[in-house]
């Protein structure tokens, strides 16, 4: 434990790529005296903080790069906050259980109306039920675990957050969050492919672009999911810290093997879907503007070929929310990791440099939070660009309607005896894009 400062680090078993020894060696004496006569207050010595901050994990993160699993958690130091890192603690404190109540009732509706007759029998609808369902795993075991983990402990003065602290649950909820999570990012790019087969190469398309293919496709993803993440769970558990503090972390007899199993599983779900689905989506992109323009001369094809530039762009949208809400939190993250090993090298001493680990952190916790938002915001995208979504979904809402209105207890049509009868009016709606059956 570190005296005299205005902050307590209460776990100091062993450090971040070096150990506190070698920083209780440097002369913190003169340091202190000269803040002292700098503003009459006593500060922490650059050194005590960052001690503190090493095992207080500059990262924090029990996150994409799991920093944590060396043994250090969010909780274990007190230090005086900045006001960007209050900040940024509030707006993740408030804003992601309103991301995961909007998510669960998003991806919910979204999976009902994917797996209804009329979207069930496309590879659109076969992918975009997948990726609702990945998505509602990942609200679940990923962003409401993290958000118990982070705000728990301020609610209850407890350090130990329920259920995610039990033996046996910690590995089974890890393993269901990294297997969501990678397969919400790579099913992204499973679209992207989807499209660019459609758009680039339209006579594979009917070889390619199958419900067949589309189902093994998610099958091969998934168990490719299962294989890679397998790591997570055999090298995490509930561990004792301090003596008396059990955490569900990465096993610190293996703590450099997770940290590099973690980080490639980090740029696996963020930088590599990134580059491909950018380099895809330009392609996408210049298929369309040729095609637009040879619509300009052939008005029967540029009909046919609406609805599948409709389902296109909703593809597109998607790819660059992807791309929007992920990669702020990857390279907020990169930045803090190359200025912690910048800090290791610094003995200078530099009061801001605290500042500036905190003002980091604040817009890491800013970041995370609109990471979350990956994971609920699909729904939204469906309903203001998918025109057969909007349609699915009327009739879905009109559907329950029409039985909350019937009290009786006489046998009566069901909602979908009652759909066939207008199925020549929703089919007429559909045969205008016959050619796009994908639209959503």
């Amino acid at each position: 434990m570190l005296q005299g400062n205005p902050f307590v680090c209460e776990k100091s078993n062993y450090l971040f790529f070096f150990s506190i020894s070698s920083v209780r060696n440097l002369d913190r004496s003169r340091e202190d005296e000269r803040r002292t006569k700098m503003d009459g207050s006593q500060h922490p010595s650059f050194e005590d903080y960052f001690a503190c901050q090493s095992v207080y994990n500059i990262l924090g993160n029990e996150s994409d790069l799991k920093l944590s699993d060396f043994g250090f958690e969010m909780g274990d130091c007190v230090v005086e906050k900045t006001a960007m890192l209050n900040v940024g603690e509030k707006i993740h404190a408030y804003s992601t259980p309103v991301i995961f109540a909007m998510g669960i009732l998003g991806n919910s509706i979204s999976l009902k109306i994917f797996l209804s007759k009329n979207f069930r029998r496309q590879a659109g609808g076969v992918y975009l039920a997948s990726l609702s369902c990945a998505d509602i795993f990942a609200l679940v075991f990923f962003v409401m675990t993290q958000w118990l983990k982070r705000v728990w402990p301020i609610f209850t003065d407890s350090r130990v957050t329920p259920v995610v602290d039990t033996d046996g649950l910690c590995q089974v909820i890890l393993y269901l969050s990294y297997t969501s999570r990678f397969l919400s990012s790579w099913l992204v790019v499973t679209f992207t492919v989807e499209r660019y087969i459609g758009v680039c190469h339209p006579f594979k398309r009917l070889e390619w672009c199958t419900t067949k293919t589309a189902r093994r496709g998610i099958v091969v993803l998934t168990l490719i999911s299962l294989v890679f993440n397998s790591f997570k769970p055999a090298l995490s558990g509930v561990y004792m810290l301090d003596g008396e503090l059990t955490k569900c972390t990465g096993n610190p007899d293996y703590h450099y093997i997770s940290f590099i199993l973690d980080s490639v599983y980090a740029v696996s779900i963020t930088l590599v879907p990134f580059v491909v689905i950018l380099l895809l989506n330009v392609m996408i992109i210049r298929a369309l503007v040729k095609l637009k323009r040879r619509q300009k001369t052939n008005q029967v094809k540029a009909k046919e070929a609406g609805g599948r530039t409709d389902f296109t762009l909703l593809l597109l949208m998607i790819s660059f929310c992807f791309i929007a809400l992920k990669v702020p939190f990857f390279v907020t993250w990169c930045r803090q990791f190359l200025y912690s090993l910048h800090l290791q090298r610094d003995t200078s001493g530099n009061i801001d440099n605290i500042n500036r680990i905190e003002i980091i952190k604040g817009i890491l916790n800013i970041t995370r939070t609109v990471f979350y938002m990956n994971y609920a915001t699909n729904f939204f995208l469906y309903s203001f660009v998918g025109s057969s979504f909007r349609l699915e979904l009327k009739r879905l809402v009109c559907c329950q309607c029409r039985e909350n209105r019937s009290y009786s207890w006489t046998p009566q049509r069901t909602c979908m005896q009652s759909d066939l009868s207008h199925g020549e009016t929703f089919n007429r709606n559909t045969a205008q894009r016959n050619q796009t059956v994908d639209d959503v």
